[in-house]
């Protein structure tokens, strides 16, 4: 029997001007520009197959070249179900206290003042190290996270004591360990000097010039009024450059910052060493449901943002959008979707670094065991975890045929108003494809090849 040949994997045709923009996410997302004639060749490619003329037999070539046609189709792509917790990496949240007050805080930090408890943060820590023995993992990552201020002043003696333990610990085990956390930013010599000394990266969460962070990211000074953060958070960087330390930023995009978006990506490119920023607009969550400051629209941000994304690539400077991929396939939209082990100071588990309050009420979806103080020991609800693992792009129902479906998974779930499988209550859906049409368009474009080297390659995305 001969077997035809046939299309064998995903494709996708997007309208741009008269032409198409051709896709293939699973063939190191090939990508090109292509006219009707060759578009009709993918859209009906058993009429073709058999022609004789050149031009066609010139398409079909190019195809097979590139393995979108065949003869043995792709495996259809599953999520692991996992069937117990094993971490690959561990997120510690070591408090819900917070010394800022920011405007859209998705987690209200600083409303509760509990802390971690020291024996739930090693217990989480020792079945880190178990997991990745049993795997034979020889690297993992320790996250600090926040909930609240990850590096309270207030709370600093749990940061020395627990990482000294962590250090030993993985040592003994023959584990590397690379810590990395997120911050406000305000710290003092002596937690820098420490995090320079222990930890591999920061994330500092910064919205950009004086004009912005002093809107949106208040301290509480020692009389409890609100002042703006800015010159603390500067003199935060300019000591890690002096020491050398690597850091990146998570800027938060308010309607009025997003009116001077070239502002504020020139100030991270002009006035920091860093190699980029992770940059969002302001949801509607957390604090902002109180405060009501307003984000800018989100189709408006995703042309804005693509155009910076490519200005800032002619400097070597990244720019990425939460953990939209826009340089490998993804399946799932992050850790959250049943991989994530995060504990925080009510002593549950977590696989959302967003939903860290027992009173939540998304809590019910991502909170998936709880920690018992007296016996030391943890109680998960494995049915939960499952689930949150069948989050994957192909039980998404709303992902089918959509062109942007391996860049965000269906973002993030925690953005979403109801059923996490159900992308249509989703605050970012839009967005995301938006800003996924606007960047293959500016790709296919784009004449500079170090820019077009520089955006397909692997870049850090932080949340």
């Amino acid at each position: 029997m001969i077997i035809p040949m046939k299309l064998i994997t995903e494709t996708f045709l997007i309208p741009f001007e008269d032409k198409y923009i051709f896709f293939a996410p699973k063939r190191n997302s090939f990508l090109a520009l292509v006219n009707k004639e060759f578009a009709g060749i993918i859209q009906d490619f058993d009429r073709h197959k058999r022609s004789k003329d050149k031009s066609v037999r010139d398409a079909i070539s190019l195809l097979k070249s590139k393995k979108i046609i065949g003869y043995v189709k792709d495996k259809p792509l599953k999520p692991k179900i996992p069937k117990k917790v094993e971490p690959d990496m561990l997120t510690i949240m070591p408090t819900l206290d917070c010394n800022f007050r920011c405007v859209y805080c998705y987690a209200r930090g600083g409303d509760k003042k509990r802390h971690i408890d020291m024996g739930l943060a090693k217990k989480s820590f020792d079945m880190l190290l178990d997991s990745c023995r049993k795997k034979g993992v020889k690297k993992t990552e320790l996250m600090f996270h926040g909930g609240g201020e990850p590096f309270l002043e207030s709370n600093w003696d749990f940061i020395e004591q627990f990482i000294g333990y962590a250090e030993r610990q993985s040592k003994e085990k023959g584990i590397e360990v690379s810590m990395n956390g997120i911050t406000n930013g305000y710290l003092s010599k002596k937690q820098i000097d420490f995090i320079v000394k222990h930890f591999e990266h920061l994330t500092i969460s910064m919205d950009g010039p004086k004009e912005f962070q002093d809107s949106t990211r208040f301290y509480l000074d020692e009389a409890g009024n609100l002042k703006g953060s800015f010159e603390k958070v500067m003199a935060t960087i300019k000591e890690f450059d002096r020491q050398g330390f690597g850091y990146g930023f998570r800027v938060t995009l308010s309607a009025k910052a997003a009116e001077k978006f070239s502002d504020v990506v020139d100030f991270f490119m002009n006035d920091t060493k860093s190699t980029g920023i992770n940059v969002e607009p302001i949801y509607n969550w957390g604090r902002q449901t109180s405060t009501k400051i307003q984000g800018p629209e989100l189709e408006d941000f995703a042309k804005q943002f693509v155009e910076q994304k490519f200005r800032a690539a002619k400097r070597r400077f990244s720019l990425t959008c939460g953990l939209l991929s826009f340089n490998r396939m993804k399946t799932t939209w992050c850790g959250a979707c049943g991989r994530t082990m995060c504990v925080t100071p009510e002593n549950i588990v977590t696989s959302c670094i967003e939903v860290c309050n027992k009173d939540d009420p998304r809590a019910d979806t991502y909170v998936y065991g709880k920690y018992d103080l007296v016996k030391g020991k943890f109680d998960f609800d494995m049915k939960k975890l499952q689930n949150l693992a069948k989050r994957h792009v192909s039980n998404l129902p709303g992902c089918n045929g959509c062109f942007a479906k391996y860049f965000c998974a269906g973002g993030c779930p925690a953005k979403m108003n109801g059923n996490i499988f159900d992308i249509e209550t989703s605050q970012t859906c839009v967005m995301n494809k938006k800003i996924i049409e606007h960047y293959l368009k500016r790709l296919v474009m784009e004449k500079d090849p170090e820019v077009i080297d520089f955006l397909r390659a692997k870049q850090v995305n932080s949340c």
